[in-house]
């Protein structure tokens, strides 16, 4: 996968905040106060955005950067909240819900963690866009996500759903994800190792396609595309497409296709099955 400087050093920061920032909520617990606060604090600029262990996020865009939280008034006063430079780390902890409310008029990263779950709207543009999300966090996108360049990356039992718009699409999915991918893309660059991928409707020019482990993508690219399979283990490729496909399966992988096919290459091994839908 094609990964930006920018990108890797961007999981990097997201990496070392989740390792060098202590946890508020490590040991002892709370106990709620019976009294709902609110209570809103203003930022320079908030670009690079790390959540871990809030379950009711909402991002949006703005003029001006800020976040709001809400919720009992032991939770919210226990969250912990940190950054500079333009990026932000906030922390909480399922257990003790806090409403968060991130407004900025730029986003150029997001790693979520620890059961995060959240939606972000907004016309956000950006030169690349790079999205984390591990331990059964979600994300839900309700406009558009434009960048000339996203990343995603997908660990165990997460999920996301977007309508994207991007002149690269790499996403990579190591875990049990589900990934639901509409829009268009340039070139699209997927690599699944186990989890399940949904492009539907998706528009692309080129697609490289890598399903192994026990992986599912479906796809259905609109127009014409030029499409790269390669499967194996007991993972599943379904596709209709119309254009040029080459399918490299091997193992137990099940690759099966329909549409307007010009076939650059067929390759199967071991007990690999090829068929048509």
């Amino acid at each position: 996968m094609n990964v930006s400087k920018k990108s890797i050093t961007t999981l990097a920061i997201g990496l070392l905040s989740l390792i060098l920032i202590p946890s508020v909520f490590a040991f002892g617990s709370l106990k709620s106060s019976g009294e709902i606060t609110e209570m809103e604090k203003e930022f320079s600029s908030i670009t690079d955005l790390t959540l871990r262990g809030i379950s009711d996020f909402r991002i949006i865009q703005s003029d001006s950067a800020s976040v709001t939280l809400k919720g009992d008034k032991t939770f919210v006063e226990a969250l912990e909240m940190d950054g500079s430079d333009g990026y932000l780390y906030i922390e909480s902890n399922v257990d003790y819900p806090v409403e968060v409310v991130v407004a900025t008029p730029d986003l150029t990263s997001l790693v979520l963690s620890h059961e995060s779950k959240g939606t972000i709207s907004g016309d956000f543009h950006a030169e690349s866009l790079y999205i984390s999300m591990t331990s059964k966090s979600s994300l839900k996108a309700s406009s558009v996500l434009n960048a000339d360049e996203i990343n995603v990356y997908a660990g165990n039992n997460t999920f996301l759903e977007a309508e994207v718009q991007a002149k690269a699409l790499n996403v990579s999915s190591p875990g049990k994800s589900a990934i639901m991918l509409s829009g268009e893309a340039e070139k699209l660059t997927a690599v699944f190792n186990q989890g399940q991928a949904d492009f539907n409707g998706l528009h692309v020019q080129k697609a490289d396609l890598s399903a192994s482990g026990s992986a599912v993508i479906n796809a259905s690219f609109p127009g014409n595309s030029i499409t790269r399979v390669d499967a194996s283990s007991d993972s599943s490729v379904n596709l209709n497409l119309n254009g040029i496909l080459s399918v490299d399966a091997s193992n137990d992988s099940t690759v099966k296709y329909s549409g307007n096919i010009e076939w650059a290459g067929k390759t199967t091994r071991d007990d690999a099955v090829l068929s048509g839908l």
